[in-house]
């Protein structure tokens, strides 16, 4: 879709105290986890077609890419693949999220396009990451 800049990965969770009896009062033996979710957030530069086309909350675009604005919901979904390295140019982390995705804002200036994107990442079994302990 294009060059992304400024990632901010926003990991969320809550939990539940189990709480066990033990003379005289309840103590705290354990945090359950009872939800999770991630949301990234970046911005992209040198957007794709199919950034207009969701800018424009266009429908399905027919064989020509020709779409009708306002006939769709402005989310995209799909894949992201995401590849962190150090600052030597070795390939520390590389993860596929399916996400949700939505233009928050977007910026058209000096023949550049600059857009803020929010995704929330969606469950998928193929959704993984592998780390590079180089």
């Amino acid at each position: 879709m294009g060059g992304v800049k400024d990632f901010t990965p926003n990991p969320k969770s809550n939990s539940v105290d189990v709480m066990e009896p033990c003379p005289g009062v309840y103590q705290r033996t354990d945090e359950v986890v009872t939800d999770r979710s991630l949301d990234l957030a970046f911005s992209l530069t040198n957007c794709s077609p199919l950034f207009f086309e969701s800018l424009f909350l266009g429908g399905e675009p027919d064989v020509n890419g020709n779409y009708l604005i306002g006939a769709g919901t402005g989310k995209i979904r799909g894949w992201v693949k995401c590849q962190n390295y150090s600052q030597a140019d070795v390939l520390l982390n590389v993860f596929d999220a399916y996400v949700s995705a939505v233009f928050k804002s977007v910026k058209l200036e000096n023949k550049l396009i600059t857009a803020e994107l929010d995704c929330k990442v969606l469950y998928s079994p193929y959704g993984t990451g592998t780390l590079s302990f180089a």
